[in-house]
């Protein structure tokens, strides 16, 4: 006569290969910016009235910094979010 093994113990056992076989999804911890109207680094000549940087979740901009030309942090304007774009 076959002997089954108890039910808790047979979810145990499909719970344990199923996480060995199913592949790892990542998961980030934080917004990543997707996109910018001025890529990182770029030199513009005149300062724009307005820039938009895209995230990949929704984000609450706590604190945005912009540098100008001379190195200096720009203190005019302030940030505000809708979703996804700051």
């Amino acid at each position: 006569m076959r002997k089954t093994l108890p039910l808790p113990l047979s979810l145990f056992f499909l719970i344990l290969v199923a996480s060995v076989l199913l592949p790892a999804v990542r998961a980030d911890a934080h917004a990543v910016l997707e996109r910018a109207d001025i890529p990182a680094g770029a030199v513009v000549p005149q300062a724009p009235t307005q820039i938009t940087l895209t995230f990949s979740e929704s984000v609450q901009p706590v604190t945005v910094r912009i540098i100008g030309p001379d190195g200096k942090q720009v203190e005019e304007g302030k940030a505000s979010a809708r979703g996804k774009q700051v």
